[in-house]
């Protein structure tokens, strides 16, 4: 075969390819063009539907992207659609749903959903701008100034001022100044002044200052200062001022200077001037004065009184009781349904 042929059949070949090739590219939006086969390939501008590449300065149209999406300057506040892969954005990328790795120089938004990794270094959102949207998050974000969340959260978030979650939280949170949960929260939930939920907390609550429960507690909660749960404190709550429990405690309670219990403290209940409560079954240990109905167990304070009865063994200056089923050690002992040669003894007292 002579060279010319040859020649004539290659540069048909790749002219067939470079029509072929060309059938791809069109106007997919008023502002855009993609680059390739189909939806497929490269596009510049704000292609409304694409797979690969996507390239554009403000995102208005977008509906499907799967790839890279990188947007040039901030999205159109109205944006929606998804995008499946890397969303990047100098501004930060926005959308329905971002599913992937998304990074913002500013903010990576979501209205509906968000899932995979994203930092934004001032902020990560979902649901913030629609009160009836989901605002869920799936993954692993951290947002520089805060992050949020109006639907639920599930993995791993860091907010370097605040984090908030409307409904439910699951995994590890941490807000750098503080944290509020609007509903449920399992894992840890960490608070550099305050933390806060709504409903129950399992797992461990952390904050420097204080913190709020509004239904019951399992885990451990440690604050520096003060804490409330509104309900139970099931495993181990270490206050360095306060602790107040409205149900039942499970396990070991520590107030600085006093621990409250509105139900029945079982276990070790401990408070630096006193402890109150409905019932205790254990121990319980405060450097002033215990204090409620029926202490059952070992009870030590300056000042100890129980008004319906005490059962076991009390040490304290003065004690006092309605009924006692066991021993008072102490200056003053006085038991109210004793005999009344033995109501008030000096250094022991004791009933049937």
């Amino acid at each position: 075969m002579s060279p010319a042929p040859w020649r004539a059949r290659r540069a048909a070949a790749v002219a067939a390819f470079i029509a072929l090739f060309l059938h791809g590219i069109g106007t997919a939006g008023a502002a855009g063009f993609g680059v390739g086969f189909g939806e497929v390939g490269l596009a510049l501008g704000d292609v409304p539907r694409w797979t690969g590449v996507r390239i554009g300065i403000v995102d208005r149209e977008l509906e499907a992207i799967r790839g890279l999406n990188l947007t040039l300057w901030r999205a159109d506040r109205e944006v929606h659609g998804r995008v499946d892969g890397i969303a990047v954005g100098v501004w930060g990328p926005r959308a329905d749903v971002l599913r992937g790795v998304q990074l913002g120089v500013v903010e990576v938004s979501a209205r509906k959903e968000l899932r995979g990794v994203g930092v934004g270094l001032l902020g990560v959102a979902a649901g913030r701008e629609q009160r009836n949207a989901s605002g869920d998050m799936r993954g692993v974000f951290a947002g520089g100034l805060g992050l949020g969340a109006s639907g639920d959260l599930r993995g791993v978030a860091v907010g370097g001022l605040g984090m908030g979650v409307g409904n439910d939280f699951a995994g590890i949170g941490i807000g750098g100044l503080g944290m509020a949960v609007g509903e449920n929260a399992r894992g840890l939930v960490a608070g550099g002044l305050g933390a806060a939920v709504g409903a129950q907390c399992s797992g461990i609550g952390v904050a420097g200052l204080g913190m709020g429960i509004g239904g019951s507690a399992r885990g451990l909660l440690v604050t520096g200062l003060g804490a409330g749960i509104g309900e139970d404190l099931r495993g181990i709550g270490l206050a360095g001022l306060g602790l107040g429990i409205g149900g039942d405690l499970r396990g070991i309670a520590v107030g600085g200077l006093g621990l409250g219990i509105g139900g029945t403290a079982r276990g070790l209940a401990i408070g630096g001037v006193g402890v109150g409560a409905r019932e205790t079954r254990g121990v319980t240990l405060a450097g002033l004065m215990t204090r409620g109905e029926v202490a059952r167990g070992i009870t030590v304070g300056a000042y100890n009184r129980w008004d319906e009865r005490s059962e076991g063994l009390v040490i304290g200056l003065i004690n006092i009781t309605a009924q006692l089923r066991g021993v008072q050690l102490g200056l003053l002992n006085i038991v109210h349904d004793n005999p009344r040669w033995r109501r008030v003894l000096p250094l022991v007292n004791w009933g049937h």
